[in-house]
């Protein structure tokens, strides 16, 4: 095997020093995408359930409370 197939081979990382940086540059990118990607789905989802919840809250709050034979009961018995 002659030495330019050797300084060719992108795993080994032995090819010249610009190439070796931009190999090593690209490699941290590739590696960490895949994470910031995964992160960014995650914060995603927490804050679509914080939003329902405050949702779901809101409604239980707002909504009239009523006695077990189906009358009004609480802050707006009288108003009709």
């Amino acid at each position: 095997m002659s030495a330019l197939f050797v300084m060719a081979c992108a795993v080994c990382g032995a090819g010249e020093e610009a190439s070796r940086g931009s190999y090593i540059g690209m490699s941290i990118i590739i590696s960490l995408l895949p994470l910031i990607m995964l992160g960014g789905i995650v914060t995603w989802v927490v804050r679509a359930s914080r939003e329902a919840d405050r949702e779901t809250v809101a409604c239980v709050e707002a909504a009239e409370p009523v006695s077990p034979e189906g009358e009004r009961v609480g802050r707006r018995a009288g108003a009709l």
